[in-house]
């Protein structure tokens, strides 16, 4: 049975972890301090053209009857229980008439160069004993807002490759830190105390990429002309690649092969 750790266990580890990795509480951008295996491409970072680049976009789709998310143990900590009356199950499998949820699509190759951010820096919340959203993109050197609605502890737990690993308390709703990944790469984050929370953050050297929802479509805009390979990622599902040409101001839709049971 998972137990709860108290206040004052909270509040040491608190004060241990508060050097761990290359965030900061606060708010405010951090560069890092590691040295990472594979920095971004050199050179100046271009900016997306929205206005006259290409559109790419489909739905990722599964094929069959999909697998059941499982029931999950939340026993030992009263605020996550009363969060979830009816209890919780996994989110791995967010499969809705055929359309997956929570899929990375983006541009694997064909690229030259890095690319600045589109959108404002992503933020990935502690709410009700889960990480929200359970999967998302940003540019490396993005600000990742981390944070916490939750009145009652969490730790932040990421587990990159490439780039720094960090683990940070969060003890009480509205406390936050910041931090910057340097390298691309999807990193998985966690929760120690609440083993079953987790999530994905895909860190790319450029802004084309996109995140499913329920209705498994992905739109990518703002894409130079060129021949690219396109790669849809899942956290459970093999990954699946497809090949694509644009040209300047083309909106073009792609189909990746179903995902099937295995």
């Amino acid at each position: 049975m998972l137990r709860f750790a108290t206040p004052a266990v909270l509040a040491v580890v608190s004060i241990l972890c508060a050097g761990c990795g290359d965030s900061k509480k606060g708010g405010g951008p951090t560069g890092g301090t590691g040295k990472d295996s594979e920095p971004a491409p050199a050179g100046p970072a271009k900016k997306a053209d929205l206005e006259n680049g290409a559109i790419v976009k489909g739905v990722i789709r599964f094929e069959g009857t999909p697998p059941q998310d499982k029931a999950l143990q939340i026993d030992g900590d009263d605020f996550c229980r009363k969060q979830h009356g009816e209890g919780m199950k996994s989110e791995y499998y967010l499969v809705k008439d055929g359309k997956v949820a929570n899929c990375l699509v983006y541009i694997k190759d064909g690229l030259q160069g890095r690319y600045e951010a589109i959108a404002g820096n992503p933020e990935l919340d502690q709410k009700g004993c889960r990480y929200d959203p359970h999967v998302l993109g940003m540019v490396a050197g993005q600000a990742l807002l981390i944070k916490s609605s939750d009145a009652t502890g969490h730790n932040v737990h990421a587990i990159p490759k490439k780039n720094d690993e960090f683990n940070i308390m969060l003890t009480k709703a509205g406390d936050q830190i910041t931090h910057a990944f340097r390298s691309a790469e999807i990193v998985p984050f966690k929760c120690d105390i609440h083993n079953w929370m987790s999530a994905w953050v895909g860190v790319f050297n450029h802004p084309f990429f996109a995140v499913t929802g329920e209705d498994g479509a992905f739109e990518i805009r703002g894409i130079p002309p060129g021949k690219y390979t396109l790669e849809v990622w899942h956290e459970k599902f093999r990954v699946q690649r497809v090949e694509v040409e644009v040209k300047e101001k083309e909106t073009k839709s792609v189909e990746f092969p179903a995902y099937k049971a295995e």
